[in-house]
């Protein structure tokens, strides 16, 4: 299994050595010999396996249209009626985000879902380029570099990209659902916060403060700024009885701070507000008000 795997010919079976142990296994076997497995067996399989999905997807409901900034669309639907699906998804490219909105607008009973791990992607990379990484990082895999700070250098960089590396993994699996989104979001920038205030790595105030402007950026873009998607996240999270005591209802977002306005009168008067963060509850509604 290891050899067909990794995309290489089963040529294993023609050895004497495969022969013999199969031999030893089970004296009445027939030993299949490579060329039959690769150009006859598993061909047959993965028809089989294709045309079992293509009958599935046909009879499916609810299905998704997923595409990249190419010119690659990752669905099938042998006769394309509209009704089957439900949402389209991508990253947040101009071309691909503009491609989401005309089709939602043309299909209103279609949710417009931006890529989540797409995002989470970008969130690493972005602090890859911290100047307390970026520079340090680099210079222990230089031949005679300085070497002897590489733990303490590599826990820092790792409690910062973490949270974001097992997000991604975690949504990257085949049962996440939408409010698993929001999850997914909230438990890394709690945990930033968390690890903030102990600040146990000694990571510096700018690198701090740049890791909360980068969660804050993509988890507004993903959260906050995508209205055609209804607020389907948050509002996914709040309908999931399992959160129904989550303490975080008061606010979506635990690593923002409240909305600070600067005002000046005409005399020359300067003036500060701050603004709530945006309750969830009333967020929820709202989106349940539109899509309803």
């Amino acid at each position: 299994m290891a050899v067909m795997i990794q995309r290489r010919l089963p040529m294993i079976m023609d050895s004497e050595e495969w022969k013999q142990l199969l031999l030893a296994l089970n004296p009445n076997y027939h030993i299949m010999s490579s060329t039959a497995l690769t150009k006859s067996l598993i061909l047959k399989e993965a028809a089989k396996i294709s045309e079992g999905i293509k009958d599935f997807l046909h009879m499916a409901c609810h299905l998704t249209i997923t595409f990249d900034g190419g010119k690659r669309i990752h669905t099938y639907c042998p006769q394309p009626r509209p009704y089957k699906f439900s949402a389209t998804s991508s990253d947040n490219a101009g071309n691909t985000k503009k491609a989401r909105r005309l089709l939602c607008e043309h299909y209103p009973h279609m949710l417009n879902l931006q890529d989540p791990c797409h995002l989470l992607n970008l969130a690493i990379k972005d602090m890859c380029f911290l100047p307390e990484f970026a520079e340090n990082l680099n210079e222990l895999f230089v031949p005679g570099g300085p070497r002897y700070c590489f733990e303490m250098d590599l826990s820092k960089f790792l409690s910062i990209i973490g949270p974001w590396a097992r997000g991604l993994k975690c949504l990257e699996g085949a049962q996440i659902t939408a409010d698993h989104v929001y999850f997914v979001f909230l438990s890394i920038m709690s945990q930033h916060e968390e690890e903030f205030c102990e600040n146990k790595h000694r990571l510096l105030n700018s690198t701090m403060e740049s890791t909360r402007q980068i969660g804050n950026g993509h988890f507004d873009e993903l959260i906050n700024e995508t209205p055609q998607s209804h607020d389907l996240y948050v509002t996914t999270f709040v309908l999931n009885p399992v959160y129904r005591n989550a303490l975080i209802y008061k606010q979506v977002n635990p690593m923002a701070g409240p909305t600070l306005t600067i005002t000046k009168s005409v005399t020359g008067v300067i003036t500060c507000a701050t603004k709530p963060p945006q309750d969830m509850i009333l967020c929820a509604a709202l989106a349940l008000q539109r899509i309803l």
